[in-house]
């Protein structure tokens, strides 16, 4: 009887044990539960894992998958070389393997570089960046730079000395790899000055509270920051007298894309190792380099040949590319859907012939959704209604091109047109940040995008009743918006859905029609050839009917 008592003592001990080791110690520090299957721990090659269990006794056997890539002696790993190994856990008692422990062995080199760091500090304060690497066991250094060491200093460490007010960017990057990295910026404020609370008073609009020298602070702190990344553009055409290329114009454009050209030529985003030059992507107005002959861009008074990618059809919007050497930042596009009438703004742009000076205007946001009638298929009859953000911070045909930026710093739209006249003063027109970046992510790629057609003509219901035409075209009288349409294209998405001459549709996907750069304005946003289905509601003889258009 005590005989069995033991047996099944010693079986019961032997359960329990195999069902402890679920847990594997790495480093001596921390546990990692290897219950999950194909959970991947990486590792650097010549890194030292330790393998030993929680609980006393010599209860576990750790054997590898492949010896060349991890080898175990007295249950700790040796990462002999790259690749992916796979380490079972025995119980030593019974032989029963209890889990695995899948592990990549990776190079000992930085894949990607995270550094975070509070966005404002008063002169003579400091911190210390948190920096993060992947993968987190590399013995490989991080480096750091300061923009503008007037402003700001950083030690090997990371540590940030605020020295006097301004914007500096703050760069951290790997000792063997500069493409691996990243940015933070810092506002350097004066002691006794709260950026934080004037910014939002100006943008607020509490000006009774600010002081005259506080909103400069922030204002040129703002201004500094946006510089960076303003870049003058000069074109040339062919002179018919002597066939020499000539200045023909001198604009701005605005740096929002970096990639790198690797040692064998190829455009790549991330670089393992050294690389040949950056190359950097400008969105731009279209009017500034369309049939132009040769396109440069200037930085640190050196032009360099600039390629256009493509222009769009409708909108003011072009995208070049230019290769340099030189580290430039790019900025940071804000949403323009968040953009208010009565906002303060501000205008960056360069000077003639792109050289090195800035010019910045302050203003307000006049309008922040305006459609202007734009011919753009140059026959002097509006085909197109473009969507801008019309504001009041004076532009010059050298600083077209160039940024409206908020007062944080943010891209919220590309100035386009300025109108002058001896009864206008001061109304520019920016094309909105959300429409300039869906337009430049195919611009890039040479891209250009199409719009889809309803296949109809059109007159508005607004139109009819102010100029009286009811008798000419029937129209509800219980509605005041919807368009009439006066003719259907045969073979159009119109005809094809029923749509027919004398409807008024009165919704499009559910927005109701007021104007026709209404439907303009959804159309732009349907992709041609998706397949996407449209609800219209249409006004028929009296009746209500639902039609469902395929683009």
């Amino acid at each position: 009887m005590k005989t069995k008592i033991k047996v099944l003592f010693l079986i019961l001990i032997i359960t329990i044990t195999s069902s402890l080791y679920s847990c594997i110690v790495l480093d001596g520090n921390s546990s990692i539960n290897i219950n999950v299957l194909n959970e991947e721990k990486v590792f650097v090659v010549g890194e030292r894992v330790n393998l030993n269990t929680y609980i006393d006794g010599p209860f576990v056997t750790f054997v590898s998958s492949n010896e060349d890539i991890m080898t175990i002696q007295s249950n700790v790993g040796y990462c002999n070389k790259t690749g992916n190994v796979v380490i079972r856990a025995y119980n030593r008692i019974n032989g029963n393997l209890i889990d695995e422990l899948f592990i990549r062995v990776v190079p000992d080199e930085i894949t990607s570089i995270e550094v975070d760091a509070s966005e404002f500090m008063s002169e003579g304060e400091s911190q210390v960046l948190v920096t993060s690497i992947t993968p987190q066991s590399s013995t490989k250094k991080i480096k750091y730079y300061s923009f503008d060491e007037k402003i700001a200093t950083v030690s090997n460490s990371g540590e940030v000395s605020a020295i006097k007010s301004g914007v500096v960017t703050i760069k951290a990057y790997s000792e063997d790899d500069e493409s691996i990295y990243d940015e933070v910026t810092i506002f350097v404020k004066k002691s006794n000055l709260e950026i934080e609370t004037v910014s939002e008073q100006i943008i607020n609009g509490d000006k009774e509270v600010i002081e005259i020298d506080d909103s400069k602070e922030v204002l040129k702190g703002v201004i500094d920051l946006a510089k960076q990344s303003i870049i003058g553009i000069n074109t040339y055409v062919k002179s018919a007298r002597t066939g020499n290329l000539t200045l023909s114009s001198s604009a701005s454009g605005v740096i929002y894309k970096r990639t790198y050209i690797d040692l064998s030529g190829y455009e790549v985003d991330k670089v393992d190792g050294d690389f040949t030059s950056y190359r950097y992507y400008v969105v731009t107005n279209k009017h500034i380099v369309k049939d132009k002959k040769s396109v440069t861009v200037v930085f640190n008074s050196t032009e360099y040949d600039a390629t256009v990618l493509a222009s769009d059809t409708k909108v003011d919007i072009s995208v070049i590319s230019f290769d340099c050497n030189y580290y430039i930042p790019t900025i940071s596009f804000g949403n323009s859907d968040e953009v208010q009438t009565g906002e303060f703004v501000l205008s960056i742009g360069k000077t003639y012939k792109g050289i090195n000076e800035t010019t910045a205007t302050f203003g307000v946001i006049s309008y922040n959704a305006r459609y202007v009638g734009t011919d753009t298929d140059g026959d002097e009859v509006n085909d197109w209604d473009a969507l801008y953000i019309q504001h009041d911070s004076s532009i010059s045909s050298y600083s077209t091109g160039g940024a409206l930026i908020n007062l944080k710093g943010e891209v919220v739209g590309i100035n386009s047109i300025m109108l002058t006249d001896s009864k206008i003063d001061n109304m520019a027109f920016a094309i909105p940040s959300n429409l300039v970046m869906s337009l430049a992510s195919q611009l890039e790629l040479g891209k250009v995008p199409k719009r889809p057609l309803l296949g109809v003509t059109v007159i508005t219901v607004k139109d009819i009743i102010n100029q009286e035409l009811q008798s000419t075209y029937k129209i509800p009288s219980e509605y005041n918006y919807g368009i009439y349409v006066n003719e259907v294209s045969y073979g159009g998405v119109a005809q094809i859905a029923g749509v027919k001459t004398g409807d008024v549709i009165l919704e499009f996907n559910g927005i109701k029609l007021f104007y026709s750069y209404e439907l303009r304005a959804a159309l732009g946003e349907i992709i041609i050839g998706s397949g996407e289905m449209v609800n219209l509601k249409v006004w028929r003889n009296g009746e209500i009917i639902e039609l469902e258009a395929v683009f």
